[in-house]
């Protein structure tokens, strides 16, 4: 029959596990923490100011190009408003310069 060592009386000295020892330990979960922490805060930053910058950028040329569509369709319509103000002057100066020269 096999013997297996008993260790119902085995105890820890106080002196082989000290309180540094636990400080070492909370200090490296503490700083591997710190270090997540602080790159997950970084970027999420960085995403963040990254997404409002593009979205700055894409408003503002989306409003340019509808001003400048705005202003294209404005002036179309100034053009061809003048171009029958000027048939419409034209048509006047004949009418008048016919009744001139006619006597009427």
């Amino acid at each position: 029959m096999l013997s297996f060592p008993n260790f119902t009386h085995f105890t820890v000295p106080t002196t082989a596990i000290s309180g540094g020892m636990w400080d070492q330990i909370f200090g490296v979960y503490q700083r591997a923490f710190e270090h997540s922490s602080q790159e997950l805060w970084t970027s999420s930053a960085r995403i963040i100011q990254e997404h409002a910058t593009r979205a700055w950028i894409e408003a503002s040329q989306s409003c340019m190009t509808a001003l400048a569509e705005n202003a294209a369709s404005i002036q179309q319509r100034a053009f061809t408003d003048l171009v029958g103000a000027q048939q419409e002057a034209a048509a006047i100066a004949t009418t008048e310069m016919t009744k001139a020269v006619s006597g009427h």
